[in-house]
C-alpha cells in the first residue's frame, strides 16, 4: 500500500505557516554580520560612509534578511504541518529574490504563506516536499525581498 499526504497537510497550502513577525534591523547586528563573515564593506560598518552614500545609511549584507524569523519558520516546518508520524526534516533550497536594501533602524515584518505540498517515493521512503514564500517588507509598506523555500519531511 503506497502512502499519501494527509489532506491536513495538502489543507495547509495557502496558509499562514506562522503569524506576522515584525524585527528592527539593528545597526550593531548589521556590523557583528559582516565581522563575522569578514565583509568589510563600508555601507555596513561606516555610519558616516554610508550616510553620504545612495543609500544614506548603513545597510544590511544581504543574506541577513534571511535570518529573520528563521527559527520560527524551522519550528513551524517541524510542528506546524501535520504529516503523520514523520519525524525527520531538512531544507533542500532557498532561493531570494532581493528588490532594495535593508537599512539599520527599519522594521521588517515576515510573512510565510506554505505554496505546496506534495508527496513523492525516495530511497528514504516516502517524503512529503513542503514549498513556502516569505516575504519581507519595512515600515513603507515596501517588499525588499522575498524568499521561496523547499523543504522535505520523512
Amino acid at each position: 500500500m503506497s502512502e499519501t499526504v494527509p489532506q491536513e497537510a495538502l489543507d495547509m497550502v495557502g496558509k499562514d505557516l506562522v503569524p506576522p513577525l515584525t524585527f528592527e534591523v539593528e545597526k550593531g547586528a548589521i556590523r557583528k554580520l559582516a565581522e563575522a563573515v569578514e565583509d568589510p564593506n563600508p555601507l555596513y560598518i561606516d555610519a558616516e560612509y554610508a550616510k553620504k552614500s545612495k543609500h544614506g545609511a548603513v545597510i544590511a549584507p544581504l543574506l541577513m534578511v534571511t535570518t529573520l524569523g528563521a527559527p520560527e519558520l524551522q519550528a513551524a516546518l517541524m510542528t506546524k504541518i501535520p504529516v503523520g508520524a514523520k519525524k525527520n526534516g531538512i531544507v533542500k533550497g532557498f532561493d531570494v529574490d532581493f528588490f532594495q536594501p535593508m537599512k539599520a533602524g527599519d522594521e521588517i515584518t515576515v510573512t510565510c504563506k506554505v505554496t505546496n505540498v506534495d508527496g513523492k517515493e525516495a530511497k528514504m521512503g516516502f517524503m512529503i516536499n513542503i514549498t513556502t514564500v516569505r516575504e519581507f517588507t519595512n515600515q513603507n509598506g515596501e517588499v525588499i525581498a522575498r524568499e521561496t523555500m523547499s523543504a522535505a519531511r520523512w
